[in-house]
């Protein structure tokens, strides 16, 4: 998978940056250059003012005064990292509850057995001691994360920059609506699943991204997705929201989830091999203290 980056200009400066393109991808007629989809690929291409491999993702046509003045975001890897969470989380939030089954996966992670669908959501009656804030299910925040709380809501408002989710916020349950399935859900025997959303133990948050694993009554193996490195403050969230059965949950296969699928791959990609994507903001702070200090 490839990143492209491309030029944009700032509305109120007037300043021209370079920002990737793709994600979601709205600029494909833009032309623009490409790296690799990884994390430790695009911290190599250095900062602003420092280290400015960067330069060589300058496209071919820009003019030499474009290109002497092009402004590079400090912390372009943390940034793309926030954008690729935010759309993956995004696109599974949007996931149809009749596509979504209980599933629990065996400790060795080699077998995941398929209950039930989840069915539609159930309208839970408000409890005092909740705390209600404005996010829902399906709005993007950038504040409260644990990796992007240094970003701040306005910039992400004037980029049109899709919102991070992954928080730590509780949800205002009477703001939640029900939803109603017309379409029948298929039984059990006739699924087709293409991958398991698993929620390990917190102790794996620094480990894989994905693996294969069978799946009961099924022949073909199918995609195991690590929640916790994933989103690692709102994997929780994301099985408590749709399930309390189980350790995970089983995606059929499907036009709309195989789109879904693709955006956590790539996702799953782009962190695979580096060691800071799962930390918190402090615990970043202080490798980034460690490594300053070495």
């Amino acid at each position: 998978m490839l990143l492209k980056f491309s030029i944009f200009r700032q509305p109120e400066s007037e300043e021209l940056w370079l920002l990737p393109a793709d994600i979601p991808s709205n600029s494909a007629k833009v032309p623009g250059a490409y790296r690799q989809n990884r994390k430790i690929a695009i911290d190599e291409l250095g900062e602003r003012t420092r280290h400015k491999k960067w330069q060589m993702m300058v496209p071919y046509n820009a003019t030499e005064k474009i290109s002497k003045n092009l402004v590079w975001r400090d912390g372009m890897g943390e940034h793309i990292l926030w954008l690729l969470r935010g759309e993956a989380q995004r696109r599974l939030f949007s996931l149809r509850r009749k596509y979504i089954f209980h599933a629990n996966v065996d400790e060795k992670l080699a077998t995941a057995t398929v209950g039930q669908n989840i069915g539609p959501k159930v309208k839970t009656e408000r409890v005092d001691d909740v705390a209600i804030t404005d996010a829902s299910e399906n709005e993007m925040s950038a504040e409260g994360t644990t990796r992007n709380s240094h970003v701040a809501l306005e910039d992400a408002q004037k980029t049109k920059q899709i919102r991070n989710t992954d928080t730590d916020k509780s949800r205002d349950l009477n703001s939640v609506p029900i939803q109603h399935e017309s379409d029948e859900h298929p039984p059990s025997e006739s699924l087709l699943i293409s991958a398991i959303l698993y929620l390990g133990p917190p102790e794996i948050r620094s480990s894989w991204e994905f693996k294969s694993i069978a799946v009961e009554n099924q022949s073909t193996q199918v995609i195991l997705f690590n929640l916790r490195r994933l989103f690692p403050s709102g994997a929780e969230k994301i099985l408590s929201n749709r399930t309390e059965l189980g350790n995970a949950i089983a995606v059929q296969s499907s036009e709309m989830s195989a789109a879904i699928l693709r955006h956590m791959l790539r996702l799953a990609f782009y962190i695979e091999g580096d060691e800071t994507a799962s930390m918190t903001l402090e615990e970043l702070e202080e490798y980034n203290q460690k490594k300053r200090g070495c």
